[in-house]
């Protein structure tokens, strides 16, 4: 189960989400690159405009890449990472309810690791063990 699946962390979502909006940021500058360009005439030796449509091509490739792997890849599952404590307990159990009219399985870490410690501070082996050892909530 672990190995065929592809893990994204929030983080890691809002680093993709973060880029994207960076890029799309990145673009007026380059139109207005190449307006500017385009305005100097002869296109065969006018390097500027050559590099600023390379530019937004690979804007707009890193664009759609990024967008097209957040929308081909659904959320299937929801992994908690929550203190072993009642207010974890409610908190995981109140997110499997919410989320289970979704067809989305909510699981939750297996009890190995430290408690307060958090997961960038656990060792692959561990954190290994707490993937494959996670249970369904509902």
């Amino acid at each position: 189960m672990v190995s065929d699946s592809i893990f994204i962390s929030r983080k890691g979502y809002q680093k993709m989400m973060g880029e994207i909006e960076e890029l799309k940021s990145r673009r007026p500058k380059i139109s207005a690159a190449i307006k500017e360009a385009l305005e100097k005439g002869d296109l065969k030796e006018n390097a500027e405009y050559h590099a600023a449509k390379e530019e937004l091509a690979h804007v707009q490739r890193r664009i759609a890449e990024l967008e097209s792997r957040l929308a081909a890849e659904p959320i299937r599952e929801v992994i908690l990472a929550l203190p072993t404590d009642v207010e974890g307990d409610a908190t995981s159990h109140y997110l499997a309810r919410r989320l289970a009219p979704r067809s989305v399985n909510v699981t939750r870490l297996a009890h190995g690791l430290p408690a307060g410690t958090g997961l960038e501070f656990a060792d692959d082996l561990t954190l290994s063990r707490a993937l494959e050892g996670r249970q369904s909530l509902i």
